[in-house]
């Protein structure tokens, strides 16, 4: 990693990772993009995503990620279910199965993206009362 950095300063580039390492993300992102079964659920800077992530997915994710403090019996957070069969997607949010915040409009069509900020966006029905806002 450090490599890579000391690469993308020298050409003034930058680098896209693909990764499920938190801890990677959080050290060399700027900026990221969650995706879940291969559709982007959130997106946003680094700090956006990590200090206040909206998805639930995202959030389960950051409640899953091991620590040095959890030495005290406590069970690592898994999230319910499994993700859905790739040969047959269903046309509502691929998340909803899982999702323990699921809201009303779930039961609809796959969400559509909303902007939360310049910067972060999210594709969950629990935001579109913020559609409006924006």
């Amino acid at each position: 990693l450090d490599l890579l950095q000391d690469i993308k300063k020298k050409i003034d580039g930058s680098i896209l990772l693909i990764t499920h390492d938190l801890g990677v993300i959080a050290e060399m992102a700027d900026y990221v993009v969650v995706m879940y079964a291969g559709k982007v659920i959130e997106k946003g800077t680094v700090y956006e995503i990590f200090q206040d992530p909206r998805h639930p997915y995202t959030i389960g994710l950051q409640k899953s990620k091991p620590t040095m403090t959890l030495d005290d019996g406590t069970e690592l957070y898994n999230i319910p279910g499994n993700v859905p069969n790739p040969i047959n997607m269903p046309n509502y949010c691929y998340f909803k199965d899982r999702c323990e915040m699921c809201v009303e409009g779930c039961d609809g069509a796959y969400p559509c993206e909303v902007s939360l900020s310049p910067t972060h966006k999210v594709s969950c029905y629990r935001y579109y009362d913020k559609k409006e806002e924006n």
